[in-house]
């Protein structure tokens, strides 16, 4: 598992130190490494001087081996770059007969939490996301500003979470109905793979539905 430093200044104290940063994480060879990145916890490094809690952020590469997963975490405007290193990994794969791999890119940590939850359990990630912006809009309808929204799992159950600007956050049971509907109803004239599936991914591969 690839890991690297980097040196941070505590916005309380300003005490300097350095940090431990993983660009690629493996859950299949290192799994007790998924908790800690699924709930964020990976990225927290409170201070151990004045124990102010710090949150950093950076790209990183979720890779599941079982699940033949690969989700890149990065700013929308960096793709491009690690579009062209999954070429060539393709190739790798390609010439080691393993190349059955699906590669998301997400733009941040609860777009990868929800894409893995979706593999996690043998849904199409496609559907999830199509559910997870009609139930946003539902509450943009009705007034509410929400900034942020994923799929969990929590205690075996799968919940979708929103939070609004208030700091309040929403909970509404997956509806495994509706997915099943969605799945026969809608059609896509791409398989997601190589993609950041976002609202405008939908609107531009949806065939029908």
């Amino acid at each position: 598992m690839l890991i690297t430093t980097e040196n941070i200044t505590c916005p309380a104290c300003k005490k300097q130190r350095q940090i431990e940063i993983y660009p690629s994480v493996n859950v299949t060879l290192n799994p007790e490494f998924k908790e800690p990145l699924m709930t964020g916890e990976l990225f927290d490094h409170p201070c151990p001087e004045c124990g102010h809690p710090t949150r950093v952020m950076y790209n990183i590469l979720y890779h599941d081996m079982e699940k033949r997963l690969m989700v890149q975490m990065a700013q929308p405007d960096e793709i491009e770059k690690y579009e062209a290193e999954f070429a060539h990994h393709k190739v790798l794969l390609r010439l080691s007969k393993s190349e059955d791999y699906n590669v998301r890119y997400v733009p941040d940590l609860g777009s990868l939490i929800t894409t893995v939850n979706a593999f996690d359990h043998n849904l199409d990630d496609r559907i999830v996301n199509v559910i997870l912006f009609m139930i946003w809009s539902d509450y943009l309808s009705e007034g509410r500003e929400i900034e942020d929204g994923y799929l969990i799992e929590h205690e075996g159950e799968l919940l979708y979470i929103f939070f609004d600007d208030k700091g309040d956050h929403l909970l509404n049971r997956f509806p495994q109905e509706a997915y099943d509907e969605l799945v026969k109803k809608i059609e896509f004239d791409h398989d997601g793979n190589h993609s950041l599936i976002d609202m405008e991914w939908i609107s531009q591969h949806t065939v029908n539905g």
